[in-house]
C-alpha cells in the first residue's frame, strides 16, 4: 500500500515538473541563478590555471629551444 501511494506521488511530481510552465519557473528561477553564481566563482580559478597551463607550455618550449641550442 505505502509502495502504490509512494510511486503516485512520485509520478505526479514528474508529471507537474514535465509541464512547460513548471519547467520554465525551475528553469528560471532556480537553474539559471544557480549556473550563474557557480560560473561567477569559479571563473577566476579557472583563469588562474588557464594562465599557469600558457606559462609552462612556454616554458617547456623555451627549455627545448635551449637544449637544442645546447647539442648543436
Amino acid at each position: 500500500m505505502l509502495t502504490k501511494l509512494t510511486c503516485d506521488f512520485i509520478s505526479k511530481i514528474i508529471d507537474e515538473i514535465k509541464k512547460e510552465e513548471n519547467s520554465q519557473i525551475i528553469e528560471d528561477k532556480f537553474l539559471m541563478p544557480l549556473s550563474d553564481n557557480i560560473s561567477s566563482r569559479i571563473h577566476p580559478y579557472m583563469m588562474t590555471i588557464f594562465c599557469m597551463y600558457i606559462l609552462m607550455l612556454i616554458l617547456i618550449i623555451s627549455m627545448m629551444f635551449i637544449l637544442i641550442r645546447k647539442l648543436e
